[in-house]
């Protein structure tokens, strides 16, 4: 390998080390249930669910008639239950394993992605992501099936030009979402 070819990989690497907080494994989370189909449509399915047993409890179809407790209680609890709750105890697993884990060590270059801690590393080449998505928070690189996601909070990038490196090599290999909320 020539010099100036190993000081353009170099430059193309983008090295960073966090601990995940609650609030990253949350939005993370959030995210990946917005970008993938099978996200979505649990989402609709739920809401849909949850929305028929309100109805049914309201009797929507005799407005003269009393109110069905159970299906309101019922309807309410499906509506909060999965689209409050199930999202936050998602996310709260995904901590406490990351919290196991200990730190963890991303390096991403024009290879593909490598995620270490203190007991494991995995690499992970492009073509197992879809796309990224970029929050105000985080980077959310998704896998191909859509199922699973690696995500960088932008708190470990010690710089700017850190953060628009990344930028620059996930734009180069994968296709960016359209982002979830507006960049910050």
């Amino acid at each position: 390998m020539s010099t100036e070819a190993g000081q353009l990989d170099a430059a193309a690497t983008v090295q960073v080390a966090y601990q995940a907080t609650a609030a990253e494994c949350q939005e993370a989370i959030r995210v990946l249930m917005k970008a993938s189909p099978a996200g979505r449509r649990s989402r609709w399915i739920f809401t849909g669910m949850g929305l028929i047993f309100l109805a049914l409890g309201l009797r929507v179809d005799d407005p003269g008639a009393a109110w069905d407790v159970g299906s309101l209680v019922f309807g309410t609890f499906t509506l909060v239950f999965f689209l409050a709750i199930a999202p936050r105890l998602q996310a709260r697993q995904v901590y406490r394993q990351g919290q196991a884990r200990g730190q963890r060590y991303i390096t991403v270059d024009s290879w593909g992605v490598t995620a270490a801690t203190q007991d494991e590393r995995q690499w992970s080449s492009w073509a197992m992501f879809s796309r990224y998505l970029e929050t105000p928070h985080l980077f959310v690189l998704l896998s191909a099936d859509q199922k699973c996601m690696t995500f960088l909070p932008k708190r470990a990038f010690h710089t700017p030009d850190d953060t628009d490196r990344l930028r620059q090599i996930l734009d180069r290999h994968l296709p960016s979402a359209a982002p979830t909320t507006p960049r910050g």
